[in-house]
């Protein structure tokens, strides 16, 4: 029998920014509040902060840029499991510090005998040192991590990785992939221009939900798609996301823009007896 995942720690450790990694772990994360499954997230990027200042209750800002870099990271693993799922969001140029920690820290062995699996997201992206940072990550961490492959068609095309040896390799680990939809660049400015307005970060859920804060109708629309089609996509993945318990739970369903065009279609049915 397949041992039972208690717990799940989702990581981002590549080491090349500005891939839509932070887009994708805020999707994610709103994926599991409309589950109401309970998170933890780190927030390894005390530059930028994503992920800290849009859910400051819920998550842990850790600095891993100094002298105790080291220090802070450990603070991450030794938390693993006390939530269903836990989130790691890496700032670029961390994963040499990550997997020297978890080595040193035999972190995948204590965490499998914890019954913690760790799933890391890999971003292909048509570059040569960002093609060899992930398969570092791979080697390293082994079938001893669950993968997902993220195509984002909004920073790159993935020629690179298609048909590689190293794509190979994940689908014999059973990796999987999803693609995420992409959000228009002007809705992304809509959002910065509301948290500024405001001078606070604000959610997505809140910036659709909460008309006071007057998002433009054409962003919100176009934010409303995006969550839809994205959780979709990790509605089909759930088992590398959650605990086994919680992933049986999950259905996954078409989005609804798809099934409304297949319902609409239907009815052009044509009687040619």
């Amino acid at each position: 029998m397949k041992a039972q995942i208690k717990s799940r720690l989702l990581a981002t450790v590549q080491s090349k920014g500005n891939l839509g990694k932070s887009t994708e772990c805020l999707a994610r994360i709103e994926w599991l509040k409309s589950l109401s499954v309970e998170w933890q997230a780190y927030d390894l990027d005390d530059a930028h902060r994503s992920v800290f200042k849009r859910y400051p209750e819920q998550t842990k800002l850790i600095s891993v840029s100094g002298p105790e870099s080291a220090e802070q990271l450990l603070r991450v693993f030794r938390n693993a499991g006390r939530t269903p799922v836990q989130i790691m969001d890496a700032r670029a140029q961390a994963t040499d510090e990550i997997l020297r920690v978890m080595q040193r820290t035999h972190f995948l062995s204590v965490a499998a005998d914890q019954g913690i699996r760790m799933t890391v997201f890999v971003f292909p992206y048509d570059d040569l040192a960002t093609m060899q940072n992930l398969e570092t990550v791979v080697r390293e961490l082994g079938d001893a991590v669950d993968y997902v492959v993220v195509r984002n068609p909004a920073k790159n095309s993935t020629r690179m990785f298609d048909g590689s040896g190293l794509q190979s390799i994940l689908k014999e680990w059973h990796g999987t992939e999803i693609t995420m939809p992409v959000l228009f660049k002007s809705t992304l400015l809509q959002l910065d221009e509301l948290e500024a307005r405001h001078g606070r970060g604000i959610s997505w859920a809140e910036a659709i939900g909460n008309s006071d804060l007057k998002l433009d109708v054409f962003a919100r629309g176009d934010l409303e798609s995006f969550l839809a089609d994205i959780h979709g996509e990790y509605d089909s993945i759930a088992g590398h996301l959650l605990p086994t318990n919680l992933a049986a739970e999950v259905q996954p369903k078409k989005p609804a823009a798809a099934e409304a065009k297949a319902n609409f279609q239907s009815r052009f049915n044509f009687n040619t007896e």
